[in-house]
């Protein structure tokens, strides 16, 4: 049965990574909520009444996601940033540890641990490699007639060349660590993670995960683990997308 909150996710239209995750967290926890769509499009996520709830509002990249949740007491909780967005999600609402292990300290600073890379450091290089690919066109003779931006190909060998180091990184903690980022067991930060190593998107940057067995894997076995988790009809999983192909980045 499903758990009653007062939850509000506010997200976008295409759905993007980190949307992904907070919806994957509270389908995992089995959790009711409510979705406003914010429609950036008529910059709805520039209005007072939303930027109350994100400050850091003013632009598509850091609108969305974001929630509100309205406790019994009365109380309305306001949470911007996906690592937030979690780590609140796992302190109130994972009562039997499912994304958010309790056996000690030790573990628990090693989730925070990798959830800081994998926002910190794996998504932001991986969006601004993908975003460099999609705003320019190699330097050919039909990209200086279509006007597109060209591509300095060294910045975009640069980009590349560090998303797959990161990806070699991911690949061989995952390698040691029996399946997911600490252990057999899926945390928070697999949850923030593998939204963003599933984007189809990656193929522009020349990043295949073919390339990376232990993450290809572990891509497939967390969409599985999602969406066996809360079933295929409560309408609560249409975020994740047929094992992430309908993620964007805008």
């Amino acid at each position: 049965m499903a758990f009653e909150t007062g939850i509000t996710l506010y997200r976008r239209h295409n759905t993007g990574p980190g949307e992904a995750s907070v919806t994957s967290a509270m389908a995992i926890l089995d959790l009711q909520f409510v979705v406003r769509v914010i429609d950036i499009s008529k910059d709805e996520h520039m209005q007072d009444w939303y930027r109350k709830i994100n400050p850091n509002s003013f632009d598509s990249v850091g609108s969305i996601p974001a929630i509100t949740d309205t406790l019994p007491n009365g109380e309305i909780i306001t949470l911007f940033e996906t690592g937030t967005i979690l780590e609140y999600l796992a302190d109130r609402y994972d009562y039997e540890s499912r994304i958010m292990p309790r056996d000690c300290l030790k573990s628990d600073l090693k989730v925070m641990s990798l959830l800081y890379w994998s926002l910190g450091q794996f998504a932001p290089l991986l969006e601004q490699a993908i975003k460099y690919h999609l705003i320019t066109e190699p330097q050919t003779e039909s990209s200086e007639i279509s006007g597109g931006q060209p591509r300095d190909q060294q910045i975009a060998d640069y980009l590349t060349n560090q998303t797959r180091r990161y990806f070699r990184i991911l690949d061989d903690l995952l390698l040691k660590s029996r399946g997911c980022m600490l252990g057999g067991q899926p945390t928070i930060a697999d949850i923030a993670c593998f939204t963003w190593a599933g984007l189809h998107q990656n193929r522009q940057v020349g990043i295949f995960l073919e390339e990376f067995p232990n993450v290809q894997r572990w891509v497939e076995n967390m969409a599985v683990w999602a969406g066996l988790i809360k079933g295929t009809t409560t309408g609560q999983l249409d975020a994740i997308c047929a094992a992430y192909s309908d993620l964007r980045i805008t």
